[in-house]
């Protein structure tokens, strides 16, 4: 709670400071201002709840100066200091909405009855306020789940059904978020590390424009975060596009703490009823970039457009597949070839050929990628590099420091005061 306290008379102010204290009312911030137009810029500036301000005042006065604050600050409350008991006062106090209107000089009982009458009102009125900010969440992301849902499996929305809800989740003006002439046309589907808070969810929404200029629609699911988005189709350039969508998003969940393994995108389709196929081709890229050079930012990340067919369900890619799953979700652990061979039942030494086959890589060399690339996030989240170490699956964190040195050719440390400075 802010409080901000005008008076032209220093003494005064210093009286009333004077009288708060073992008030009980514990402020955050208290703003003093020698002027109404000081006041006007203070207010502005800390956007004070509670106002306590003289009326008469040489330049702009406390009733002007009122005026001029209630309009970018509706929500404060005001107490005037006056030294005349004259009605006009109190009539110009009343059409300010103040609060209070007490006379000088105030005693201490006085003041502070009507200070906590503000700071009660206050409290109420933001409590009512994150009440109704929580009921409208609970609806926006109900209604979110539901397009997604109704839009991907769904018997699907037709055009004007689908804008009418987009409003209700719009992020600011309907006007820059999508449109009856900009519905979404393309899926893309983020295989997180972990599942992504709500809260988390609600950060990537609010920075999409700013950072991409393409609104999206996101939704948990069980592969990780399907994002419906819309793309301008004009030019032949919706593929870049939504590559740069996809790069620009996964950077950002990075940076919030949820890493993405990798995404896949889908194609852009005029209909609506479309969007299904664009989730489906979206998936079938995910799959497909299960295989690649680990540790390269570009594997983590496939159209559509760039899947193989016929490698994708070939018997050595799917082979790969499965063990790059075994080590992603073993990297922490102490891992062999014949760990791994076992998993899908082949011969150490076949195995070890088909997995330099598919990722251009050995099993060695890939497991040390993927621990690395592990370790580098939390490296930026500014742990210990022996915790790094252990929890990546080297005990010896000296050795762990030679091979990250190797592979990235910086220092674990230096890596980690980079990110963190």
């Amino acid at each position: 709670m802010k409080l901000l306290i005008v008076d032209d008379e220093d003494l005064i102010r210093q009286g009333i400071l004077f009288m708060l204290q073992g008030s009980g009312l514990s402020f955050d911030e208290i703003v003093e201002a020698a002027s109404g137009r000081s006041a006007v810029s203070l207010a502005r500036q800390h956007s004070p709840e509670i106002i306590l301000m003289d009326i008469r005042m040489p330049g702009l006065d406390g009733i002007s100066a009122a005026r001029q604050i209630c309009d970018f600050n509706e929500g404060c409350r005001i107490v005037f200091l006056t030294a005349y008991d004259h009605f006009e006062y109190a009539r110009e106090a009343v059409r300010c909405k103040a609060r209070d209107f007490l006379v000088k000089p105030v005693s201490k009982e006085d003041l502070v009855k009507s200070l906590r009458a503000c700071w009660d009102e206050v409290s109420r009125n933001k409590a009512e306020k994150n009440k109704e900010e929580r009921v409208k969440q609970a609806l926006f992301y109900s209604v979110e789940e539901f397009l997604v849902n109704r839009l991907l499996s769904g018997p699907g929305l037709s055009p004007q059904q689908l804008w009418s809800k987009l409003r209700i989740i719009a992020a600011g003006p309907v006007d820059t978020w999508f449109g009856p002439d900009r519905l979404p046309n393309v899926c893309l589907v983020f295989e997180a590390g972990e599942r992504l808070p709500a809260e988390a969810v609600k950060s990537v929404r609010s920075l999409k424009v700013a950072e991409v200029s393409c609104p999206v629609i996101m939704e948990q699911s069980e592969r990780g975060l399907i994002c419906l988005a819309w793309v301008p189709e004009s030019g032949g350039r919706a593929k870049d596009i939504s590559m740069g969508l996809a790069l620009e998003l996964s950077r950002l969940l990075d940076r919030i703490g949820c890493p993405v393994r990798r995404a896949g995108v889908g194609k852009v389709y005029t209909d609506l009823k479309d969007l299904r196929q664009s989730h489906s081709d979206a998936l079938r890229a995910l799959d497909y970039g299960t295989v690649g050079s680990a540790g390269e930012e570009g594997f983590k990340i496939l159209h559509a457009d760039g899947i193989d067919e016929d490698k994708l369900y070939s018997r050595p890619y799917q082979v790969v597949r499965k063990v790059i799953k075994y080590l992603e979700d073993n990297y922490d652990k102490r891992v062999s070839l014949e760990d791994a061979a076992q998993q899908v039942y082949l011969n150490p030494v076949y195995l070890s050929a088909i997995i330099k086959q598919e990722t251009g890589s050995t099993f060695s060399d890939y497991l040390t990628l993927i621990r690395v690339e592990k370790a580098k996030k939390m490296l930026a989240q500014s742990l210990p590099v022996k915790e790094v170490a252990v929890a990546v699956g080297y005990p010896d964190s000296n050795y762990f420091c030679r091979v990250f040195k190797k592979v990235t050719g910086d220092t674990a440390t230096g890596y980690r005061k980079k990110k963190s400075g």
